[in-house]
């Protein structure tokens, strides 16, 4: 049996001593030079965050929809669904799980409260086109930008969320900097920010015996975030729901949302250490991922997702889409047992989750269902030796010609997929 489980998500590799040392900055002071913002919101997780900025957008406008990417992370539309809101999905583009602008524009109006773009942790998406929309269409919707995954994330030399009216991100296992579970909430308006402070103040609330868990489970984390107690921990759990069928489960889409809060003082002075690790994670991050889509731009049948120009990614990950739903089921029964940190994303697009059944009434998505089909991840984690990646490498060719039908069948597949979409 296989020994080792690479993580799904380049994660900050943990050390010890950031349990103990005391940091020279605070980890508020060291998030405002990293976001250029004066101030930010740190809050009990990305799902929090988004609780909060809800409930201030609300105070400032009537508007009660909000819309969302059809792809997206299902705890998105239930913190809306909580705060009082409608959400509408929009389908995505053909090929990249950006808000597609066309089906975006005629759904928005004066009922609409704010466009949720979603950034990747293996590819940011192009939000200037998003807000060109909102602003032509004249319905004053605001942009919240989800930068839960892209902590770290630079456009054209600006950090990510600055041209954003709120932007959030989340500091969840597997994003990066962790505080097992932790958010940021930040905007670069002053009233905003203001605002914001406030609707934090009066809801979360400082939770002891939370805090308390999430002391033993950071622990843990730095105790069990390597390869060996990964395969125990992580691997095994999920290949046994893989083989009972049960992806929902097997990803963690079926999360709860995490109560409002407040972190506690000492997961603060942690992820204060933690995040002066980070620079160099990052560019090992960014390294592995163009070696590895180096490697696999040489292969027919296989698509690596790129970020707008002038844009760098967090590269946690890589999705990559292939020409076939076979050819991308394969690789995921194939690779499953071997523990190489291939998976996906999440499990469908939003009108397919049972327990959204209630809060995502639009539908169907075929852009997003066709491209969710095809595309997997790939871990970009520093645990990965050449051997494995090479096994990694070896197993997307063999996927990429199931199912394709030669480049004549590539093509007719794509022209499909083209009609499907614009049907």
């Amino acid at each position: 049996m296989r020994l080792r489980e690479l993580p799904p998500t380049a994660g900050l590799a943990p050390r010890m001593l950031d349990l103990v040392e005391r940091p020279r900055i605070t980890l508020e002071a060291q998030l405002c030079g990293w976001l250029g913002v004066p101030q930010v919101l740190v809050e009990s997780s990305g799902s929090a965050a988004l609780s909060i900025a809800f409930e201030y957008l609300k105070m400032r406008s009537p508007a009660r929809e909000v819309v969302v990417p059809a792809f997206t992370c299902p705890l998105v539309p239930l913190a809306a669904a909580k705060a009082g809101l409608k959400v509408r999905a929009c389908d995505t583009t053909q090929t990249r799980f950006d808000l597609d602008v066309a089906k975006l524009a005629p759904m928005l109006s004066e009922r609409t409260l704010c466009v949720i773009p979603t950034h990747w942790g293996g590819a940011l998406s192009d939000t200037a086109a998003v807000r060109a929309v909102v602003t032509a269409s004249g319905c004053g919707a605001y942009i919240l930008e989800d930068c839960a995954q892209a902590f770290g994330s630079t456009i054209n030399g600006q950090p990510l969320g600055r041209h954003a009216d709120i932007a959030i991100f989340s500091f969840a296992v597997g994003k990066g900097l962790t505080l097992y579970e932790g958010g940021v909430v930040s905007s670069t308006d002053p009233m905003m920010r203001a605002g914001l402070e406030a609707v934090s103040t009066r809801l979360a609330k400082a939770k002891r015996w939370i805090e308390a868990l999430r002391i033993l489970q950071l622990i843990g984390y730095h105790c069990g975030y390597r390869p060996a107690t990964l395969r125990l921990l992580y691997g095994l759990p999920r290949l046994r729901r893989l083989k009972r069928n049960d992806i929902i489960k097997a990803l963690g889409d079926d999360q709860p949302l995490t109560p409002l809060g407040r972190v506690g003082r000492w997961r603060m002075r942690v992820a204060a250490n933690a995040i002066q690790r980070l620079p160099a994670h990052l560019a090992t991050s960014r390294d592995t991922f163009q070696r590895l889509a180096k490697r696999l731009s040489r292969l027919a049948g296989v698509r690596v997702h790129a970020s707008p120009r002038g844009a760098s990614a967090p590269c946690t990950y890589i999705f990559l889409t292939f020409q076939s739903p076979e050819g991308a089921d394969w690789v995921l029964a194939e690779s499953a047992p071997m523990g190489l940190g291939i998976t996906r994303l999440y499990a469908f697009t939003l009108d397919r989750y049972p327990h959204l059944a209630s809060v995502i009434t639009d539908g169907p998505f075929p852009c997003a269902a066709n491209l969710a089909a095809r595309t997997v991840t790939l871990t970009t984690s520093v645990y990965m030796t050449s051997g494995e990646e090479t096994q990694v490498v070896d197993l997307i060719s063999k996927g990429a010609t199931i199912g394709a039908g030669g480049e004549k069948g590539a093509r007719t597949e794509e022209a499909r997929e083209a009609e499907r979409c614009r049907g």
